[in-house]
């Protein structure tokens, strides 16, 4: 069986359906969408705050409300120790005494006293803020983190719905390719071993350029010129009707079993190569054959 793939630049390197394959590649790994991670920066910077938080710590003196409390404690007591010395005096005819200042002393103690034992209650409202903060921050970061979980678990999902497309896409393409290849060979094998003329839709079919075509019959006429007019191997001219009606008459049953014309045409191509037929009689049942089913 004659060959050209060495001698002629294969035209699938310009196939115009592994181009697009190529492209619709590229194109897609453009295409798939980015997770830019929008909360990692928010995230980070509130677990930052959540495990560097410093530990409690209670100043008495910096408590706004301790120093509410102090300024009304304090004159509260002022106020008493006025009143307590004012009322030993009167007991002493106006003369202030050291009795009367030891009474205004005590009751003035007793408001500091008083001042002293709200300490433990400023103390467990300031720890109970400190703890409010802390749980605060850890709701806020696990919120943000569920929402951040969410949005990831979306772009998986579209990530999928993606690849699902691409594979399709990539699927039908194989597909649409491996059709072309096949076609492509049958008339590779046909015309190089016995000069078939394909149609403009089986070059359509096979991705095959009319340039093409034509070098692969002028590859076939030349190696019919060096053979001394032998399409093959075993193959001479052979104008016998009977050998063209039989074969004619084999083809045709095939084709009413079912067979298509294009697989028909290439069992003869095959008889050509075993030398079970000759070029001439075989081109004249493709010929016949193709005609009669695309008209």
């Amino acid at each position: 069986m004659y060959k050209v793939y060495t001698q002629i630049k294969d035209p699938k390197e310009e196939d115009p359906v592994y181009a697009d394959g190529m492209a619709t590649l590229d194109q897609v790994k453009r295409g798939l969408p980015q997770y830019d991670a929008p909360y990692a920066q928010s995230l980070q910077d509130l677990y930052r705050q959540i495990t560097e938080r410093p530990k409690f710590t209670y100043d008495l003196d910096g408590d706004a409300l301790y120093q509410s409390y102090k300024q009304a404690y304090a004159q509260q007591g002022r106020l008493a120790m006025e009143d307590a010395m004012g009322q030993a005096a009167g007991l002493t005819g106006g003369y202030a005494t050291s009795y009367g200042q030891a009474v205004g002393q005590q009751q003035y103690d007793a408001y500091l006293q008083k001042l002293g034992e709200v300490y433990p209650e400023l103390y467990s409202m300031a720890y109970g803020r400190y703890l409010d903060e802390g749980a605060a921050l850890q709701l806020q970061y696990d919120m943000m983190f569920a929402q951040s979980e969410a949005d990831y678990e979306r772009y998986l999902d579209r990530l999928a719905l993606e690849d699902l497309a691409y594979n399709r896409e990539m699927a039908a393409e194989k597909d649409a390719y491996n059709k072309q290849q096949k076609a492509y060979d049958r008339l590779v094998d046909m015309m190089t071993t016995m000069g078939y003329v394909p149609t403009a839709e089986e070059l359509a079919a096979a991705g095959m350029s009319e340039q093409h075509k034509e070098a692969y019959l002028n590859y076939f006429n030349s190696m019919l010129a060096a053979g001394g007019g032998s399409g093959g191997r075993g193959g001479k001219k052979d104008d016998d009707t009977d050998a063209y009606d039989a074969a004619l008459q084999e083809a045709r049953a095939h084709i009413a079993k079912g067979m298509d014309v294009e697989t028909v045409n290439g069992e003869i191509a095959q008889k050509v190569a075993r030398g079970e037929l000759d070029v001439e009689t075989a081109r004249r049942l493709i010929t016949a054959l193709t005609k009669a089913h695309y008209g």
